[in-house]
């Protein structure tokens, strides 16, 4: 919050009026609609009740989940497609060979 002061002759008086400058940030939210079928709509109630969160909360919270879950799915099955690749496999252990030779200790 910064301010910024004025000085102002008044009924023949100095005054020195001080404004405050207040920064507003407005945050953008998408909307998101979606339909739920009873199943859906039971484990909504559900997860209500036993954490306390709003719909709203649960739902921001479970899409967090699935897009780190996806994640990590990725960085396995690169991982694992890394793992099988010969000639990754063969540079990693001649990087490792190299390391071994200048390692001070």
């Amino acid at each position: 919050m910064g301010s910024s002061s004025l000085i102002e002759i008044l009924d023949g008086q100095q005054v020195e009026r001080i404004y405050i400058l207040d920064c507003i940030t407005i945050c953008r939210m998408d909307t998101l609609t979606i339909r739920t079928d009873e199943t859906t709509q039971q484990a909504l109630e559900n997860l209500q009740e036993w954490t306390g969160q709003t719909r709203t909360q649960i739902t921001r919270q479970a899409l967090i989940d699935a897009e780190r879950a996806a994640r990590r799915a990725q960085l396995r099955a690169e991982s694992a497609a890394l793992a099988s690749d010969p000639d990754d496999r063969e540079e990693a252990l001649a990087v490792l060979s190299e390391m071994e030779g200048i390692r001070a200790w």
